[in-house]
């Protein structure tokens, strides 16, 4: 016999180009997503099975197109501390 796993959506507006977007998630880590926000967790703690983009999507509201402009294909060594 196998189970299957059920989805939810995770359905958000991205919060710098406006429209809609959204996320499947298992029951498990839905779960984990309310105990992230509700107990203040780290998120890559608490989802380590989403990628980089899944996590910052809801962590920010921002989509993966937005993320890439900002990011650059999801390279995060491209942003640089500026110096005074």
């Amino acid at each position: 016999m196998t189970t299957k796993k059920s989805t939810n959506k995770y359905q958000v507006k991205c919060s710098m180009c406006g429209q809609r977007w959204e996320l499947s998630l298992t029951n498990d880590q839905e779960r984990r997503l309310f105990e992230y926000r509700s107990k203040g967790q780290v998120i890559q703690e608490a989802l380590p099975d989403l990628n980089p983009v899944e996590r910052e999507f809801i962590k920010s509201s921002w989509c993966p197109e937005c993320q890439a402009e900002i990011f650059g294909n999801g390279e995060t060594d491209k942003i640089k501390k500026v110096k005074d």
